[in-house]
């Protein structure tokens, strides 16, 4: 996991890392070791909010969503005001169920 966080926040191969880490962060031992790992701050997912890549700003949106945290809900909902592609709105929303 440490490896996909540190591609994201790099910039390397965000969208698939973001799919993959998306996966593990379905359970709540993958939740708690991301949280770890991040060191409380979602900035290397949040900014992926603003991608050019639909794909990526979903699979950003999935990420923050499985983890649960309050601090995401406003990203997420600023990201979703601006967003023009449906599927990635249905993301946001999902997300900040």
């Amino acid at each position: 996991m440490k490896e996909l966080i540190q591609a994201i926040a790099a910039g390397e191969n965000v969208r698939a890392s973001l799919s993959q880490l998306k996966k593990e962060v379905k359970t709540a031992a993958g939740r708690k070791e991301c949280l770890s790992l991040l060191c409380g701050d979602l900035t290397p997912v949040t900014m992926q909010l603003s991608s050019e890549d639909p794909k990526t700003r979903k699979n950003a949106a999935g990420v923050l969503g499985e983890l649960h945290r309050q601090e995401s809900l406003f990203p997420l909902y600023e990201a979703y005001q601006k967003e023009e592609t449906l599927f990635v709105k249905s993301a946001y929303l999902e997300a900040m169920q």
